[in-house]
């Protein structure tokens, strides 16, 4: 109730300025105007609020309000799906390396392919170190209790990271940090 007094005493000191600035008294009428039009916007933005609050949950402005998403949002599942589609790419290269070290080590090439089969396994533990994490991530993502800004950042390092991982100058960057 509190805010409806208000808005009729900003109409009425509106109504007054009216008649200041329709009076041939006053010379300056300026800053009677910037007065005029900053009680306007009160108004405005008074009416905006009212209509929210007034708007029921299950009608359909309050269902096509819903729908709409703030900009963090719409960036937070952005950065969620990003995180899900590399945590998916890592599980099918971990995957894939699994079932070629399967390969490998069944019949008679099992000691001659014990060097790949030892890098296939480095490589899978790497996969799964960065897939704990990345799932970490998302859940502090998906919680509020991370930002996106600090993920959307590593995404270039991760993207990197998908396609170099079996280079031999990554791998041995990766040993030394």
């Amino acid at each position: 109730m509190d805010l409806k007094k208000e808005i009729k005493k900003l109409q009425r000191l509106r109504d007054q300025i009216k008649t200041w600035i329709g009076s041939s008294d006053v010379k300056d009428k300026d800053p009677l105007v910037d007065a005029r039009r900053l009680i306007e916007t009160k108004m405005e933005q008074f009416k905006v609020c009212e209509k929210e609050t007034k708007t029921k949950t299950y009608s359909k402005e309050g269902l096509a309000r819903q729908e709409k998403l703030d900009p963090a949002e719409v960036a937070k599942q952005k950065t969620t799906k990003w995180i899900a589609d590399v945590i998916e790419k890592l599980n099918q290269l971990v995957e894939d390396r699994e079932v070629e070290i399967e390969r490998l080590s069944s019949g008679k090439g099992k000691k001659t392919n014990k060097l790949v089969i030892e890098e296939y396994n480095t490589y899978i533990s790497y996969h799964k170190y960065h897939i704990s994490k990345l799932e970490g991530i998302m859940r502090l993502v998906n919680n509020d209790r991370l930002d996106v800004q600090p993920v959307d950042d590593i995404r270039e390092d991760l993207d990197y990271y998908l396609e170099a991982h079996e280079d031999d100058d990554y791998l041995m960057s990766y040993d030394e940090e």
